[in-house]
């Protein structure tokens, strides 16, 4: 089995998640793309997602396996596109719903830090 099969068996289909609507798009477009590069150089077969509009039913679709999450901001800090991953099944990159929505919040993680 060569690599490209392994990733295949590893990964899946992955949706590199990229662009969305908060203040920092820009910045996620150049991850996201840079993302998308790396995996196809390392044989992963990956597909570049701008979360701007209709893409869970393009996740739903198009069968994918695997999220790689490069938004930045609330659009992919806040616990929102990792409950709606979990929904889905589709297994994603960073941290979980629960901890995503915990720290967004700066003065409830400070207080959560302060306290243990």
């Amino acid at each position: 089995m060569g690599l490209k099969e392994e990733n295949e068996d590893k990964f899946g289909k992955v949706a590199v998640l990229y662009g969305g609507y908060s203040s920092e798009r820009d910045i996620s477009l150049i991850t996201g793309k840079a993302v998308h590069e790396a995996l196809l150089n390392c044989t992963v077969d990956s597909h570049l997602i701008d979360t701007r509009g209709g893409f869970i039913d393009q996740l739903v679709q198009e069968d994918f396996k695997s999220a790689w999450i490069a938004l930045h901001g609330s659009d992919g800090e806040d616990g929102k596109i990792q409950s709606i991953l979990n929904l889905l099944g589709i297994k994603y990159t960073g941290a979980n719903t629960l901890s995503c929505s915990m720290t967004m919040n700066k003065l409830f993680s400070k207080n959560i830090l302060i306290s243990n």
